[in-house]
């Protein structure tokens, strides 16, 4: 199983929401989507903790675009 999602972030005060989400049954985004409902898509910003993965992607991605 594998999804793809778009992220919205905000490098500034380091917090993000999901925008979409799409699960796949195969390994790398292959076969047929199934899209999550937007009911259960992010309203509001997300903060991360210091120190954990999700905050280490959100860091990289920033400076990725930097």
């Amino acid at each position: 199983m594998s999804d793809i999602s778009y992220v919205q972030s905000d490098c500034a005060v380091k917090r993000y929401k999901n925008l979409s989400i799409s699960y796949y049954k195969r390994h790398m985004g292959e076969g047929t989507a199934e899209t999550a409902p937007t009911s259960t898509l992010d309203k509001e910003w997300k903060y991360l903790p210091p120190g954990t993965l999700g905050a280490l992607k959100l860091e990289r991605g920033c400076n990725y675009v930097k």
